[in-house]
């Protein structure tokens, strides 16, 4: 997975590690001081990150006598400039289409056809872009929900565990490529989230 072409992949893998690691902490504060930290190597490795990378693919090739793919290509687009790895067109033509549209968006499908195919490799880029700042902030904040209750959620079921689980397989894959239109997880992971909100939600009406 490592040597192959998909970054998802290694984003997932990281992802899955971090959730692990959280959900074995009990105490809440330490899992944000956690979730806090995480968060700041993120940035720092961003703000060093042809040194990291370079360091990396120095070791791997060192000790296994190879060299990472998508490491190459993307220190290959760092020095050309372009860190975004070619998205940044997309990325220009999604917020000029946001800005024309910004209450209702362009509808489904609208920015690939005047994109080649293309679609906008990132999510919340793409629901805004389709669907208008109405629709994706309700779906926004439903997925920074569903972040919520696998971080911190005290509940632990067979919900919650299939709510990582498809987090885990969507999410990150989201925010780098592919589409939701394509990826089933990334539904699947809207409909538990619903789920478990509406089953706390008769909870605390038994409870009133």
């Amino acid at each position: 997975m490592i040597l192959s072409n998909n970054r998802g992949a290694i984003v997932s893998l990281f992802i899955l590690l971090l959730l692990v690691s959280i959900k074995r902490v009990k105490n809440n504060s330490l899992k944000f001081i956690i979730f806090i930290s995480a968060i700041t190597v993120i940035s720092l490795i961003l703000m060093n990150i042809k040194v990291v990378l370079l360091t990396i693919n120095n070791i791997v090739s060192s000790f296994l006598g190879t060299r990472i793919n998508w490491l190459d290509r993307f220190l290959f687009q760092i020095d050309q400039g372009d860190i975004l790895t070619g998205r940044a067109g997309l990325y220009n033509n999604a917020s000029v289409l946001i800005e024309g549209n910004p209450i209702f968006g362009v509808g489904i499908g609208y920015f690939e056809l005047f994109n080649n195919g293309q679609y906008p490799h990132n999510i919340f880029i793409q629901l805004f872009t389709e669907f208008g700042v109405l629709i994706a902030s309700v779906v926004s904040l439903l997925l920074i929900v569903g972040l919520y209750m696998c971080i911190a959620s005290k509940v632990e079921d067979n919900y919650m565990e299939l709510l990582r689980f498809f987090f885990i397989l969507s999410i990150p894959r989201l925010m780098l490529s592919t589409t939701y239109w394509k990826l089933h997880f990334f539904w699947l992971f809207i409909f538990l989230c619903i789920l478990i909100l509406r089953k706390k939600l008769r909870v605390k009406e038994r409870r009133v």
